[in-house]
């Protein structure tokens, strides 16, 4: 069996008197330096329409070895650049998840269509044996709208945060409160981000590098 695609995906929100440093960084510098690494296939970001924080970052992987491998690791932690290291300290709501895609397992961004919105759900502190049953309960939410393209699904770990992550790439009717959580049953509990986002645009210029 082939490995399922990997997903890093990086949320924050910077103060407000940073706003323009942290645009220049995250489109000169942040993610050209990402897109360049083998094994990116995109990097993509959004902005939130509704609820915090305000962007995020998010890469579809070959796989989610790539975040362990020298190339990926020249760059990251502690060998993050200067100009980094300056603004990451200063954000708010800073939030990385990061694993397998669980569902499909080989779907990127945009498959099913040039999406106009995407809702990110997090999913939290479950029991591992749970996975199969929040899927279900996922597709049984989102897949069935006439308004969603494709969801994705990916499990996170990353130091201790047992997560599920779920995109759902939509149209421009896309509106989270028109979603019924009760397929997930007690599950749905569990849910604790859900937010909607539209791609980032900058002086007229989308962001976003596909391989």
């Amino acid at each position: 069996m082939n490995e399922p695609m990997g997903m890093l995906m990086a949320m924050m929100q910077p103060p407000a008197d940073m706003e323009e440093e942290f645009q220049d960084w995250y489109d000169t510098e942040h993610i050209p330096e990402r897109a360049a690494i083998t094994g990116f296939l995109s990097a993509q970001r959004f902005v939130c329409l509704d609820g915090f924080p305000k962007y995020i970052a998010a890469y579809d992987l070959t796989h989610h070895g790539v975040l362990q491998e020298p190339e990926y690791q020249a760059v990251a932690g502690t060998n993050f650049s200067p100009w980094s290291k300056r603004i990451l300290p200063r954000v708010h709501g800073q939030r990385r998840l990061e694993g397998p895609q669980i569902y499909p397992g080989s779907a990127r961004y945009g498959d099913s269509g040039k999406p106009a919105r995407c809702a990110i759900v997090r999913l939290r502190g479950m029991e591992p044996d749970s996975e199969a049953s929040i899927v279900e309960g996922l597709r049984a939410c989102f897949e069935s709208h006439d308004d969603v393209l494709q969801i994705r699904i990916w499990r996170s770990n990353y130091h201790g945060d047992n997560s599920i992550i779920c995109m759902v790439e939509g149209d421009i009717s896309l509106d989270l409160k028109s979603f019924d959580y009760s397929p997930l049953g007690a599950l749905r509990h569990h849910v604790d981000l859900a937010n909607l986002y539209v791609e980032y645009w900058r002086r007229g210029v989308l962001t976003g590098v596909f391989k």
